[in-house]
């Protein structure tokens, strides 16, 4: 029932991104929600329901994007593998002001690669991207904390 809740929430997601997030456009270019949802997750240590967003959301971006099919997927999926191995190296207790940098600068990243593909390149519009998408990333963060926050787990071994 859980997994049911999780593939309709990413569902929800991925159609609120396709149909409304265009409106709210800054030159034509808007976050990706599904991408700052996976980032941030994945920031907040809810690694499975990262993977989880990531390519489902990928695969359901895929289906609606004149794009190759696969290119959402592969991007969002590569996207919170290399936040993982950052994650991983070089920050172990991230805040809110470093989620909202990793993913801004992940937001960039993403629309970089996304030039490569569709040859539509203006530097201002990426960094006003990725500038928005670490300004909507600080109050998701927060919500993922506040929300959804693990509790510690007591693990117990009998030899």
């Amino acid at each position: 029932m859980q997994n049911i809740l999780k593939i309709t929430a990413i569902l929800i997601l991925a159609i609120l991104q396709i149909t409304l997030m265009p409106y709210f456009g800054i030159h034509g270019y808007w976050p990706n929600l599904v991408l700052l949802v996976a980032l941030i997750l994945v920031i907040a240590d809810f690694e499975m329901e990262s993977w989880l967003v990531a390519s489902a959301g990928g695969l359901i971006l895929d289906l609606a994007s004149p794009l190759y099919f696969g290119f959402n997927t592969i991007l969002l999926v590569g996207s919170v593998l290399i936040m993982k191995i950052v994650l991983i190296k070089f920050l172990t207790e991230p805040n809110v002001i470093t989620a909202s940098l990793l993913v801004g600068l992940g937001s960039i990243i993403a629309d970089c690669l996304l030039v490569l593909v569709t040859k539509n390149f203006l530097w201002t519009n990426i960094l006003a991207n990725g500038l928005y998408s670490a300004i909507i990333s600080v109050l998701l963060y927060q919500l993922i904390e506040k929300w959804f926050k693990k509790q510690p787990t007591i693990k117990l071994i009998i030899q």
